[in-house]
C-alpha cells in the first residue's frame, strides 16, 4: 500500500509539473515577443495578378540580448528573407537564412535592402488592404512569433 501512494504520488507531482511547464511557455513567448518593435510593415505589390511581391518594415530590439529572424510565413504564397547588393551595376536579390537584430538596436527592410520576398503569390493582392504576415523569432532562450498585419500598396 504504501508503495501504490508514493507512485501516485509521483504520478500527480510530475503532473503538476508538466502543467506548470506548459503555463511557462507561453508567458516566455509572449514575454520574448513584447521585447520586440515592429513599425512600419507594408508589402509593395505591382500590377495586378502579381506573382511576385516583396515586405518591408523596421524591427526595433527594445530586449537585452540579440534576436534573431528566421521565418516569415504568409499565406498567399511562398516566403524568403532577402538582401539586395549591387555589384558592378548590377543589382541581385541574396537569400538570407537569417536576420540578427542586436539588443538596443533597429534593423530596416527597405527597397533596395533587406526584404520579406514574396512568391508564387496565389492571389490578387491588389485587392487586398492588409495581410497577415507571421514572424517567427528566437533568441538564446527560446524561439517565439509574432503576426503582424502588412499594409497592402498596390501599383
Amino acid at each position: 500500500m504504501f508503495i501504490t501512494n508514493l507512485k501516485t504520488g509521483c504520478f500527480f507531482l510530475l503532473l503538476i509539473f508538466i502543467i506548470q511547464i506548459s503555463f511557462d511557455v507561453p508567458k516566455k513567448s509572449f514575454a520574448q515577443s513584447e521585447q520586440l518593435k515592429i513599425t512600419k510593415p507594408y508589402i509593395k505589390v505591382i500590377g495586378k495578378n502579381a506573382k511576385s511581391a516583396a515586405g518591408y518594415m523596421v524591427i526595433e530590439n527594445l530586449g537585452g540580448e540579440k534576436i534573431t529572424l528566421f521565418e516569415a510565413v504568409g499565406d498567399f504564397g511562398f516566403t524568403m528573407l532577402h538582401t539586395s547588393e549591387e555589384k558592378d551595376g548590377v543589382v541581385s536579390m541574396i537569400h538570407l537564412d537569417n536576420v540578427d537584430i542586436e539588443k538596443g538596436k533597429k534593423v530596416k527592410f527597405v527597397p533596395g535592402g533587406l526584404h520579406i520576398m514574396f512568391v508564387g503569390i496565389t492571389e490578387d493582392l491588389s485587392k487586398a488592404s492588409k495581410k497577415n504576415i507571421l514572424l517567427k523569432f528566437k533568441n538564446s532562450e527560446t524561439s517565439f512569433t509574432k503576426t503582424i498585419s502588412f499594409e497592402v500598396k498596390a501599383k
